[in-house]
């Protein structure tokens, strides 16, 4: 069987993250492949070579052969000058060119703020191209170590090695309810007052509920939680239908206040804020499009972050 160059790129990074994580299913989510693609990789690789590479055993934990490890220590050296040289080259070519920034954000500061940012950019340099994703805390920071971002919005990021967090803003927890609730009229409320009230939330997964959850737990409150969804979109939209009432950030709320399907409530005590951070990769020297753009996002908004 023969390889090409880039299907022999993609197989040593596959097999990389397989003896990294000793894991087909986690290596299959870092390179968003099915576990029986990657096993097929795996079988094609060792027929390529004539040789098991993988050891494999329904009670025991992976294990690399002899065969395996030199592969594996050929592996690493592929990937790593592979993307360090692409990381060069995007460099030098955004020494010429408006250049390219890659962002990728949780859904609840995406819409809210971080396309505020991109607006006034673009306003300031309008040849650069600013390309967002959108998904789960969890894996933004794997997308920022393998290369694939540039850069992240996001809330309680983890610690990692490899990984860079810097302060962005602050938002206020506020309270959303329809604007039929008894407490819809209030303009603030003690967060003692929602006990017994169905409460829509985040799954328990997610930074920022395990923060707020955190938080309850200090002042010794308790709350029904009726409903856990994925993402503060559909927990606004539960909330609209009446399923409950919840706790999110206010400018996530802006939007159905402004259009009347949603009431927001301010919460006195215990005040309730979220930090935002930008995530970077340690190490990696930035283009000039990205250094610009993490400038630009320093610099936005009148609200200062704070320390956690």
């Amino acid at each position: 069987m023969c390889y090409n160059h880039a299907m022999l790129i993609e197989t040593c990074k596959v097999f990389r993250d397989l003896a990294d994580t000793g894991s087909f299913s986690k290596a299959a989510e870092l390179n968003y492949l099915t576990q029986s693609a990657v096993s097929q990789q795996i079988k094609n690789l060792e027929r390529s070579l004539g040789c098991p590479l993988v050891g494999r055993g329904n009670r025991t934990p992976l294990r690399l052969t002899p065969a395996g490890l030199i592969f594996y220590r050929l592996s690493r050296r592929i990937v790593t000058t592979y993307e360090s040289s692409l990381e060069r080259i995007r460099h030098l070519a955004s020494a010429g060119e408006p250049g390219r920034v890659r962002v990728s954000s949780i859904y609840s500061v995406g819409p809210h703020i971080l396309q505020n940012c991109v607006r006034d950019f673009l306003a300031d340099h309008p040849g650069v191209q600013v390309d967002i994703d959108y998904q789960k805390g969890s894996r933004i920071c794997e997308e920022i170590l393998r290369g694939r971002v540039d850069l992240s919005i996001m809330a309680y990021p983890p610690k990692r090695k490899g990984i860079a967090i810097l302060p962005f803003l602050t938002e206020e927890m506020v309270l959303i309810c329809p604007p039929d609730h008894p407490l819809a009229s209030r303009g603030e409320i003690d967060l003692k007052e929602l006990q017994g009230q169905d409460v829509i939330s985040l799954d328990p997964s997610s930074p920022t509920r395990q923060a707020l959850d955190k938080t309850l737990r200090s002042h010794g409150l308790h709350l029904n939680v009726k409903l856990q969804l994925d993402n503060i979109e559909t927990v606004k939209s539960a909330v609209a239908a009446g399923a409950g009432v919840a706790i999110v950030p206010e400018d996530a709320a802006q939007g159905e206040a402004r259009q009347g399907s949603l009431r927001v409530v301010r919460i006195s005590h215990p005040r309730l804020q979220r930090r935002l951070c930008i995530v970077t990769r340690k190490g990696g020297k930035a283009s000039v499009a990205v250094q610009q753009f993490l400038d630009h996002l320093r610099s936005f908004g009148p609200r200062p972050a704070i320390a956690p």
